[in-house]
């Protein structure tokens, strides 16, 4: 389970700016796309997507560099308590260049601070080179089910900022931090603002209304 506890929510370490939001989604490759790694074999690679990530997928990582010369990645989690790797069977990869495949995983071993994965169809350093940068997401349906009370940090992007029953502003970014996670915030008025999520300030997170609460103006900070 890739959740951790703040009081009675659980959040996902995870930026949206860094899930590339805004004008990004999962896109067919094309035929003359010239990603190395796109053209491994397609017995050994799922088909193509076309997907809404954030409504299907979590992104929950993204490898960073070639290890060994047999085609393994390290990886880095958002969240270093995330098993969502480990227990999966495949990840979508997401190029650099947007475009995204459903990959098979052959194994993935390490620890959260160093994390190897290999997927198949990647057997050598430069195949491991060319997909440097990638995101991975994996399925929501292949996770834990949240508890009440629980979401992941991501889906607070979109929300309605509410204070004193009137809405303020809407979440456009969160940014986790060792310390605290802050909400980044649109304003009314198209400024920008943040506002830790600490119990102090941010009280009901409702998921499905797409709301939340501010308890007190006095967190909102400009």
């Amino acid at each position: 389970m890739q959740l951790l506890p703040n009081r009675a929510v659980a959040r996902i370490w995870i930026s949206w700016i860094e899930l590339g939001y805004f004008g990004a989604s999962i896109a067919p490759a094309s035929p003359t796309a010239t990603t190395p790694w796109m053209n491994l074999t397609v017995s050994r690679v799922a088909s193509e997507l076309s997907i809404t990530p954030e409504k299907t997928h979590l992104q929950v990582g993204v490898i960073t560099k070639p290890h060994g010369v047999r085609g393994e990645m390290k990886v880095r989690l958002y969240n270093e308590q995330s098993e969502s790797l480990v227990g999966a069977n495949h990840v979508v990869v997401q190029a650099l260049n947007g475009q995204a495949r459903l990959m098979e995983i052959e194994s993935v071993r390490g620890n959260a601070k160093a994390l190897i994965l290999a997927l198949a169809g990647v057997d050598t350093c430069d195949q491991a080179e060319a997909m440097r940068g990638s995101k991975l997401w994996v399925d929501r349906n292949t996770l834990d089910p949240l508890s009440p009370g629980e979401y992941y940090l991501v889906d607070l992007v979109g929300c309605s900022v509410l204070l004193d029953g009137q809405s303020i502003a809407t979440v456009c970014d969160v940014r986790p931090d060792p310390s605290v996670d802050t909400m980044i915030l649109t304003m009314a008025d198209g400024s920008t603002a943040e506002v830790p999520i600490v119990d102090a300030w941010v009280g009901k997170v409702d998921m499905e209304g797409r709301t939340v609460q501010l308890l007190s103006e006095d967190g909102i900070i400009t």
